[in-house]
């Protein structure tokens, strides 16, 4: 049985800094969804590092801005609770942890509570919004492109063109986040290992197999099976841009079409529309845990709402900002990016 003693373990992720409480100490030091990738490709597709691009022991002397507390008990109901910077998780956590068939939705998965705290408190304590969005960089023109959009919009797609066979750098495959302050747009490098069906992979883009390493020949159901692949190759060399030029890109990638569409004349309405919806998207959405046992919802209250909107008006203000949809194929997706 967990000890009654409590341990304690200080983390960070971009500015957030969240202290780790629990009475089970292997818990909150050896998570599974935790520990590094030990490889380019690797089934782990619930590895916080698919979501997140480091998650490190606190800076000292700084203050903590939250607290997540987890009592492990057999004897304690399945409960999760929080306050603006507290969380709570009670019950049988440990047996949870061990038999989840999905670990995505997990205390420390990539769709899991500790990710959505993280989320949770860069908005609220640094003012650090995050979209779904996959993001690459241009070094040359210093211009960064946001893919914005949800799972199988086409983000990846275009990540993968721009990286391999553009030239340009990965900031984020899967969260990118930012913060307008009086002096310009602050850009935080999010997670470099991307969940990739295997297809995408082979067919669409082979070269990436040979600049990886990747043996991929072996695995069966290449649409149906997606595996972490590990990007930090091409990484910008900063964690952070400032001011940089920056394009929104709101694509829909189908395999089957050829041609493309690309529209640069959104109307601020659905601009704003496009953009607020997709901001922190991952607060708004119902926490299935522990393979649907334990349902949770943030509290989205009228505050937090207004201070995105008032977000998204300043992001839409700046100097240096294009906005643009694109209907594609895969292989002509790359005139997304040049035109």
């Amino acid at each position: 049985m967990p000890s009654l003693e409590l341990f304690k373990r200080d983390l960070r992720s971009i500015q957030a800094q969240v202290r780790l409480v629990s009475n089970n100490q292997e818990l909150i030091f050896t998570p599974p969804c935790l520990r590094p990738l030990a490889a380019d490709i690797a089934p782990e597709i619930w590895n916080i590092a698919t979501a997140l691009h480091k998650v490190e022991a606190a800076d000292e002397g700084r203050e903590l801005d939250g607290y997540l507390v987890v009592l492990d008990s057999a004897h304690l109901p399945l409960h999760v609770s929080a306050t603006a910077n507290l969380f709570y998780l009670s019950g049988d956590i440990a047996a949870r942890e061990a038999t989840a068939q999905d670990k995505r939705w997990t205390l420390f998965g990539n769709l899991g509570l500790f990710f959505r705290f993280i989320l949770s408190l860069l908005e609220t304590q640094h003012g650090i919004y995050s979209f779904h969005a996959s993001s690459i960089y241009n070094l040359r023109t210093n211009e960064l492109t946001i893919f914005v959009g949800g799972p199988g919009s086409g983000k990846t797609v275009l990540l993968l063109e721009g990286l391999l066979h553009q030239g340009q750098q990965l900031f984020s495959t899967e969260m990118t986040h930012v913060r307008v302050t009086g002096e310009g747009c602050q850009f935080y490098k999010g997670a470099l290992v991307d969940n990739i069906r295997v297809g995408t992979l082979v067919e669409d883009f082979p070269e990436i197999l040979g600049q990886l390493s990747l043996n991929l020949a072996a695995i069966p159901d290449r649409w149906g099976k997606k595996y972490a692949v590990n990007f930090a190759a091409y990484q910008t060399a900063s964690d952070e841009l400032l001011n940089p030029a920056v394009t929104v890109i709101f694509p829909q990638i189908e395999s089957r079409r050829s041609g493309i569409i690309i529209n640069d004349h959104l109307p601020d309405h659905l601009f704003r529309r496009l953009l607020y919806d997709n901001l922190s998207e991952k607060l708004r959405e119902s926490v299935h845990l522990y393979d649907g046992a334990l349902l949770y919802e943030f509290p989205d209250v009228a505050e937090q709402r207004e201070k995105r909107m008032r977000f998204v008006s300043a992001f839409m203000k700046l100097p240096q900002l294009r906005r643009r949809s694109v209907l594609s194929g895969v292989r002509d997706c790359g005139k997304a990016l040049t035109a």
